[in-house]
């Protein structure tokens, strides 16, 4: 049973519970208890966040592969604009999406240590 349990079916706060229990001894080897202060970490937050920069530059990239155009200029009054060609669009796509998985992957690393 979790101490949020106990405590809960004997009135008492967990923070109360565990004092309790460190007071008294356990015949045996000494027993350690850990409290958490139940709040979101920040591994979690940092773990969402990863996951929202990761679908931004995913985005990006996919944007950039469907509809990247370069300007074709063909006097000076009149301004055209056509899709780059297919390989320039998929090399630029691949370094957005290149450039955000290796963000996302800083994220996660970082909130493991």
């Amino acid at each position: 049973m979790s101490l949020k349990c106990a405590a809960i079916s004997s009135g008492k706060s967990a923070r109360a519970l565990a004092v309790d229990l460190r007071r008294h001894r356990l015949p045996g080897n000494n027993h350690t208890i850990y409290l958490s202060p139940g709040k979101l970490d920040l591994a979690s937050l940092v773990w969402g966040l990863a996951g929202v920069n990761l679908l931004f530059w995913g985005n990006l990239a996919s944007w950039t592969y469907e509809r990247y155009s370069i300007q074709v200029t063909e006097d000076q009054t009149k301004v055209r604009y056509e899709k780059a060609p297919q390989q320039t669009r998929a090399i630029y796509s691949a370094l957005l999406a290149g450039i955000g998985l290796c963000i996302t992957t800083a994220f996660m690393a970082v909130s493991r240590r």
